[in-house]
């Protein structure tokens, strides 16, 4: 493929992705449950907490991979201007979370972190989303 057609394709994925693509949703919830669980698994007793931390580390590539493969193309969350800050607050969430389920005194203050987690991670992912629409959409009209 040469450098002409590649972007050809670039600026028809672009503005593809301006206006949304049906079934993204799951992939943010998806997400967002699998980091309620790694976030619960810091209050469980070992080895489950490594071993759910190691499963988790394990499904990111299958959580790209499914991007790519149902969409065509993946973006780093933090490449984007401005959608990057929406992930670095993703990220400040999930250290916060992790530590409060990590020092819970129970089992049960951890569920509570890990359900945090979930909803601030799908719902930051659907933010993310629309910050990064609305970059492609402004970079389109320039």
């Amino acid at each position: 493929m040469d450098a002409a057609s590649q972007l050809g394709r670039l600026a028809s994925v672009r503005d593809d992705y301006a206006v949304g693509k049906r079934g993204e949703g799951w992939y943010h919830v998806a997400l967002g449950v699998a980091a309620g669980v790694l976030i619960t698994a810091q209050g469980m007793d070992q080895p489950w907490g490594i071993l759910v931390t190691l499963a988790f580390l394990l499904s990111i590539p299958a959580f790209i991979t499914w991007w790519r493969r149902e969409h065509g193309w993946w973006v780093s969350g933090y490449s984007p201007r401005r959608a990057r800050w929406v992930a670095a607050a993703t990220g400040l969430v999930l250290v916060a979370c992790l530590a409060w389920s990590y020092l819970a005194p129970s089992i049960w203050g951890s569920l509570w972190a890990g359900f945090v987690a979930a909803l601030v991670v799908a719902a930051l992912g659907f933010a993310w989303m629309a910050v990064w629409r609305r970059e492609v959409r402004s970079e389109g009209a320039a």
